[in-house]
């Protein structure tokens, strides 16, 4: 999180929060917005639709710091409302049918053109935005937020098993996306 953004902060300004301390907001959402802008966006994949989302969340959080039971780390309480309102978001706007799920061919990958992947920050990212929400946000929370797979599971609202079986399925994934050659066509470089 940044400068200010310790679970000790954090609680302090959301006690402020609860009494309407308008200064405490702000320096709150300067504290989480950014991780949680990228946390929803992990979700949504629109950055337009996660601002809104951001939006919502902390108004949200305006209304209801003075609720908090403290059951949970204000962040990890942060978030799971940021998870609920971008689930609302995709189900309003999701199509009536069922989507159909991916096969993934079980071949195994080829080590040195993962390797080779990997080093291409587009391509991984381009591989990370192709998983499914709940394995894209398992990794984001994982690995680019460093949270431990307890506070990932309140955060999703499912179990640690679960949590550990999202990494692990997003890990084989990821490893085959990374294994296949670019589909970089015509005068690529």
């Amino acid at each position: 999180m940044g400068q200010r953004g310790g679970a000790a902060d954090l609680d302090a300004l959301l006690a402020r929060i609860a009494v309407r301390d308008r200064t405490a907001m702000r320096a709150f959402y300067e504290a989480v917005g950014p991780d949680l802008h990228r946390f929803i966006q992990t979700r949504l994949n629109d950055p337009h639709e996660a601002a809104d989302v951001l939006q919502e969340t902390m108004l949200e959080v305006w209304r209801q710091a003075h609720a908090f039971e403290r059951r949970s780390a204000v962040r990890t309480w942060v978030f799971s409302i940021a998870r609920n309102k971008a689930i609302d978001r995709v189900r309003r706007s999701a199509p009536t049918g069922p989507a159909p799920d991916e096969e993934i061919a079980d071949a195994a990958p080829d080590p040195e053109a993962a390797m080779a992947a990997l080093q291409d920050g587009d391509r991984l990212r381009e591989c990370i935005g192709s998983l499914k929400t709940v394995h894209r946000a398992a990794i984001q929370l994982a690995y680019f937020r460093d949270l431990p797979y307890g506070e990932i599971a309140q955060i999703e609202n499912c179990s640690i098993g679960t949590v550990k079986t999202r990494i692990h399925h997003a890990k084989r994934l990821l490893l085959h996306c990374l294994s296949k050659k670019p589909s970089r066509r015509g005068g690529g470089v």
